[in-house]
């Protein structure tokens, strides 16, 4: 815990159901803050119950026996046993178009002010293994997979940043 500095601007695609319960976006809006807990393998199951509460008067939290910890630096919780919590405040709110009121959804796109990272998921190095933590990530539908640490690999890659200063190459 601890490692913070300023980090990139991060995105949450977050089911808008405001109008019938959903919390999230609604919270979002009217504060201006969100944090970002990650959930593991070990938690898809609390994960997916707590999705599937769409009644304001329910706290999901308690329906799923997950617990708090105060933030630092934002006013919404961190969810106690996520091993990655980023404090965001939010920078916009895009809102997508659906079939229906139902199958409508939000981007909640957040600045990081602050990260809490388990110290078992950073490197001798320093460096933040997030594959160790085996994160869960939506694919679509009813899908949604972890990333296991024996598919993780590394590619060199060009940015923007490396061709700073350097004479355009598209005439060649």
């Amino acid at each position: 815990e601890g490692i913070v500095d300023y980090i990139a601007v991060t995105a949450a695609l977050v089911k808008n159901i405001e109008k019938i319960g959903g919390k999230v976006v609604a919270n979002a809006r009217a504060t201006g803050e969100f944090v970002y807990n990650m959930a593991t393998g070990d938690q898809r199951e609390e994960m997916n119950q707590s999705g599937l509460i769409v009644d304001r008067t329910l706290d999901e939290l308690a329906e799923t026996g997950l617990e708090t910890l105060p933030s630092k630096l934002v006013a919404p919780p961190r969810i106690k046993g996520s091993p990655v919590h980023l404090e965001c405040k939010v920078f916009k709110i895009i809102d997508l178009p659906g079939d229906t009121r139902l199958a409508s959804h939000s981007a909640v796109i957040g600045e990081v002010i602050g990260a809490h990272i388990v110290d078992e998921a950073i490197t001798e190095d320093g460096i933040f293994d997030v594959a160790s933590l085996k994160p869960l990530s939506r694919l679509g539908y009813k899908d949604y997979a972890w990333t296991d640490p024996s598919v993780v690999f590394q590619m060199e890659k060009r940015t923007p940043e490396d061709l700073v200063g350097k004479p355009s190459q598209a005439a060649e």
